[in-house]
């Protein structure tokens, strides 16, 4: 997403019920119908031109996720991780439980506290 949209652009449209279209970076073209998996990790904002105001900027950035990401996303296609799990990586607690669950056998579980404000324990 970081070339998109100066440097990566992408010509799509929808037919029946399928997507059809290229993403076109100055080294390649790709058609979106041989798209068979994605591999989508930490992916970096949309780049935009610095003349844009910080508003512009947010509006454009939001536009091309849902935009470009959203199109990536209908593809009849795998992915790793799965669109919107990638995200549940940030959040250590939601992880907390499901490592647990693995290790329940363990002699010594571990114990994990989470405190605000900063040395409230």
């Amino acid at each position: 997403m970081a070339e998109f949209p100066l440097r990566l652009t992408l010509a799509a449209s929808l037919s029946g019920n399928r997507w059809h279209g290229t993403l076109n970076h100055d080294r390649r073209t790709l058609d979106l119908a041989s798209v068979r998996s994605v591999y989508h990790r930490r992916p970096t904002r949309p780049r935009f031109p610095e003349q844009m105001t910080a508003g512009a900027r947010k509006v454009a950035e939001n536009e091309a996720r849902w935009g470009c990401g959203g199109l990536l996303t209908a593809l009849p296609c795998r992915w790793l991780p799965p669109p919107g799990r990638a995200a549940d990586a940030e959040y250590k607690p939601l992880q907390l439980p499901s490592r647990r669950r693995g290790a329940e056998r363990s002699p010594h579980p571990e114990r994990t506290r989470v405190t605000s404000p900063i040395g409230d324990h």
